[in-house]
């Protein structure tokens, strides 16, 4: 029936413009092959972090909201961006738990891999049964459209607003906290052994001017590093108030207060052995140390080994 002269009818439905469009589909999946591109064979750190962000809060979230809701994409702006950013935020936690649960750490491959797994299926699934129906003529832009909620009781839009600015805080305060508090030990397993990676060849004792080899070990479970090692060498219980720098060229002509410097370069997932044969020219007990430096100077791995020359 039609309202009745001076009463108030309800008010119309009102019409979204569709969140999930086909153009955003293609570039996202695009940037999701570039980030698994890059992750694997050239991480370089200025592509790396903005693309990271995608895969961290907008495209699994993207790809699982096209399969679920594109269909009937009719839900406000912010509704629906809030839901993108959970599915992605909690889709990678459980992909990173499962990484810890099997120890193989969190190679950013793996969640640039499932990310581009996610949004293909939904690009597939685009293919198959067409795009978002587009929304009604001369409708207002998506977002200016849809923070305004019409339609939706005060409650249900403070509720929207709340959860909004609770999403954009959290990530503005993971990037400030980033950005003051870098990580100083990043992901990495340092260690030495003998020749041919086995402890038990690492020599307790030589001779004079006789060659000796301990090999450093450094497996990257990140991105690209960059890091200096550092050979020292210093009679056992002396202060060694300088050491002085030899150069890297082997065998290692190694005294009390010595150093050779080496620089590491390693790419996600790397694992390098820098062979260090070195040898003494005098007797005595000897401490080596060595040291893994980040490009900052902070010592991110360390290791000792005492010889005794005789």
């Amino acid at each position: 029936m039609e309202d009745a002269p001076g009463t108030v009818g309800r008010p119309p439905s009102s019409e979204h413009a569709p969140f999930f469009r086909r153009p955003h589909l293609y570039v996202l999946t695009a940037l999701a092959a570039l980030y698994v591109a890059t992750s694997a064979f050239l991480p370089i750190v200025w592509v790396q972090f903005p693309l990271g962000f995608l895969i961290l809060f907008i495209i699994p979230g993207y790809a699982i909201g096209w399969l679920a809701l594109a269909p009937r994409d009719r839900w406000p702006w912010t509704l629906t961006f809030a839901l993108v950013v959970g599915w992605s935020v909690a889709a990678n936690v459980a992909v990173g738990i499962l990484l810890l649960v099997l120890h193989l750490g969190l190679p950013p491959v793996v969640f640039g891999g499932y990310a581009f797994a996610l949004i293909e299926a939904a690009l597939v699934v685009d293919i198959v049964r067409g795009a978002p129906a587009p929304g009604p003529a001369g409708a207002p832009s998506p977002l200016a459209a849809s923070l305004r909620l019409t339609g939706y009781r005060p409650a249900q839009r403070v509720a929207a607003y709340g959860l909004l600015s609770a999403i954009l805080l959290v990530i503005v305060v993971i990037v400030v906290l980033a950005s003051i508090f870098p990580n100083n030990s990043p992901a990495l397993a340092f260690s030495i052994t003998g020749y041919g990676g086995t402890s038990a060849n690492l020599p307790p004792v030589g001779t004079i001017n006789h060659t000796l080899e301990i090999e450093a070990i450094v497996q990257n479970n990140v991105t690209a590093q960059s890091f200096t090692l550092e050979v020292r060498s210093a009679i056992q219980n002396a202060s060694v108030p300088y050491f002085n720098v030899i150069p890297w060229k082997l065998p290692l002509s190694l005294e009390n207060g010595t150093m050779a410097i080496d620089p590491v370069s390693l790419t996600a997932l790397q694992t390098v052995t820098v062979a260090v044969v070195f040898e003494f020219p005098h007797a005595g007990d000897f401490v080596l140390q060595f040291l893994l430096d980040a490009p900052g100077g902070a010592v991110v791995g360390r290791a000792t080994w005492t010889v005794a020359i005789t």
